[in-house]
């Protein structure tokens, strides 16, 4: 493996039988053949069940063999093929695909569950798979005991899980019900534990797979913000999710996959756009061919969200205390008679928004063109700190707002323009800092009263 990638695969297959019995038989034939049958006598495709029989994961010494559907037997087919990516530490990546894609066997290979047919899945440090968060808890054990025990079959000793059990609980948010068994824990409550606990034992590879739909939406965006400080202390991120939302905010990188083989890597933006756009489509051709509607397919997909400055052009840097608008656009497959939209505008790595604005709240309504359409949001001024990342999150939901009526959306992330210590007086020297970086910056004078004499350093 190449010591500048902390995951690395190269040209990953794997076939599955679809039927349990044939899968086991094809097993016991593979593993008897190979100690009974004269390497004359084996098949072309030798190599390639060997591996599935031996569970080896190595790659045949003939190279890297093309992957032909000639090799499937009956009711065999390709989970994965001939997938190759590579991450740096520090880089995230989501994985896109319907069901059957092949997100969750490429996971399961990661991790070390399944082995492959073809090709190699590497990685470099200590590895830590979110795949049934959970699974390990007793559930007559308090969550304060599962911290531990849970922690120590991770390999941690006692001081070592005392030294970040408050940042586990802190995390989770049900301080409350440390005390309390798990068995009377909601599905929420347990992902929030033991997704704590898992992102808190330094892992330095992460994947997470699903795992989030279950917990609520708040924490949802919790776990997503945190992830922009596990990658910045050089943490790999490699996650699951429908969620389009998630994925925009956690990772920088999306892969898509479909029936096995890759469509296409790049940008999460670029790759997340071309993935909704064509499952819109298919979902509404198939509804179409059905003569029916699909109650799961989006009226409306978000292409993306751009600041503009006072006089109406393109900034990816925004400037402090100066009017701007964010113009956001979309396309809408149909007619929509009344939708409703809502933003916010959040700190990378900091939980809530800082702004917001909700038609849901201000009464405002749009019917909707069949087409491509934008709408602009203008702001009187944007008092937001430097030295912070924002990032922008967008939805389109129905007048009730309990429908979606489009994926969510996060931006890329903006930075704002230096703007020093906002003090009406003028600026002193700066000679101690106290505290965290804060969000909003806003200008401000110190007033002494009688008794209170101030003065500068």
């Amino acid at each position: 493996m190449d010591e500048q990638y902390a995951v690395e695969v190269r040209h990953l297959s794997k076939k599955f039988a679809r039927s349990l019995k044939r899968a086991m038989w094809y097993g016991l034939s593979d593993i008897a053949a190979l100690t009974l049958v004269p390497r004359r006598r084996r098949s072309p495709h030798w190599d390639a069940r060997a591996l599935d029989a031996l569970r080896d994961g190595v790659t045949p010494q003939s190279g890297v063999p093309a992957v032909r559907d000639e090799e499937l037997r009956p009711s065999e087919f390709w989970a994965l093929r001939d997938v190759s990516f590579a991450l740096k530490p520090g880089e995230s990546l989501g994985l896109l695909g319907a069901n059957g894609a092949g997100k969750s066997t490429l996971f399961s290979i990661l991790s070390g569950i399944y082995a492959p047919t073809y090709g190699q899945a590497i990685y470099r440090g200590q590895l830590q798979a979110l795949i049934a968060l959970g699974a390990g808890f007793h559930p007559s054990l308090s969550g304060r005991e599962n911290v531990y025990i849970n922690a120590a079959i991770l390999g941690l000793r006692q001081r070592e899980v005392d030294a970040i059990y408050e940042q586990i609980v802190d995390f989770s948010g049900i301080r409350d019900f440390m005390d309390a068994p798990i068995r009377s824990y909601s599905s929420g409550m347990v992902v929030r534990l033991a997704f704590s606990i898992a992102v808190h034992l330094d892992p330095d590879v992460l994947l997470i797979d699903e795992v989030l739909a279950v917990g609520d939406a708040s924490f949802q965006l919790k776990c997503a913000r945190f992830a922009r400080t596990l990658t910045n202390s050089g943490k790999t991120l490699v996650v699951v999710s429908h969620n389009m939302l998630i994925i925009q905010m956690m990772c920088r990188q999306a892969l898509w996959l479909d029936r096995g083989r890759m469509i296409k890597m790049g940008d999460t933006h670029e790759v997340s756009k071309d993935y909704q756009r064509y499952m819109l489509e298919r979902d509404a051709a198939e509804a179409s061919s059905e003569k029916k509607s699909s109650s799961a397919t989006f009226s409306a997909l978000i292409l993306g969200v751009e600041w503009l400055d006072a006089e109406g052009r393109r900034c990816d840097r925004l400037a402090w205390g100066r009017p701007h608008s964010l113009a956001i656009d979309f396309e809408a497959f149909a007619e929509i008679d009344c939708a409703r939209l809502w933003l916010q505008i959040g700190a990378v790595g900091k939980e809530g928004s800082i702004i917001a604005a909700s038609m849901f709240s201000d009464g405002h309504y749009m019917k909707i063109k069949k087409g491509r359409r934008r709408v602009v949001a203008r702001l009187d001024a944007l008092p937001l700190a430097q030295d912070n990342l924002y990032q922008v999150s967008v939805g389109i939901r129905d007048w009730s707002g309990h429908v979606m009526l489009s994926d969510s959306y996060a931006s890329n992330y903006y930075s704002v323009n230096e703007h020093g210590i906002l003090y009406r007086g003028g600026l002193g020297s700066n000679t101690a800092s106290h505290g965290t970086s804060p969000l909003i910056a806003v200008p401000y004078e110190w007033i002494g009263t009688e008794g209170v004499d101030l003065s500068r350093t």
